[in-house]
């Protein structure tokens, strides 16, 4: 499991490994219902973090895309989620936390911390934006282990009223 500053270095090359881009889930959903190869790695950028409690399960992190994922990801895969949005982050520790998932890699800073490598150091519009505001980026890289069900859970942070710097977004 994970705890917020990990700091072991994932290797963020996938090779060979066939890759998903979250947004692109449905892609990956139909290569594994074809009885293609499955999925070694999932990765998603640049993500909306869907920050209203009602909206949560639309986050790709919650226990429906988790469940999702669990039908592509081969054994052994990993997700990694690479995002400014300091709620999605914390909410996807407490996902790792809850079910219990191996987690490599936990960075709540990667440029800050200069843990970026070469293929994290690429930025989208959001992240330059963001950054220039002071923002840190942040980085989760985890297993979901041969784990197929994962139970809704309705976590405490969605009821505060201040969730994801706001007020600095809004520049």
């Amino acid at each position: 499991m994970c705890t917020e500053g990990s700091e072991q270095r994932a290797d963020t090359d996938s090779g060979s490994a066939e890759v998903v881009d979250l947004i692109d889930l449905q892609a990956g959903i139909n290569l594994a219902a074809s009885g293609q190869n499955l999925i070694n790695l999932i990765g998603g950028n640049g993500v909306d973090p869907q920050l209203k409690s009602r909206r949560a399960k639309k986050r790709l992190t919650s226990p429906l895309f988790l469940g999702y994922y669990a039908h592509i990801l081969s054994p052994g895969g990993w997700i990694n989620l690479k995002t400014d949005s300091k709620h999605l982050f914390g909410y996807t520790n407490e996902v790792v936390r809850r079910y219990g998932l191996p987690c490599e890699v936990s960075n709540a800073d990667i440029y800050g911390t200069g843990y970026a490598d070469e293929v994290l150091s690429v930025k989208t519009a959001y992240e330059k934006r963001f950054l220039e505001m002071g923002l840190p980026i942040t980085y989760t890289r985890f297993s979901l282990a041969g784990r197929h069900k994962f139970p809704w859970f309705d976590w405490e942070e969605d009821e505060k009223a201040e969730k994801d710097n706001e007020e600095a977004r809004l520049g």
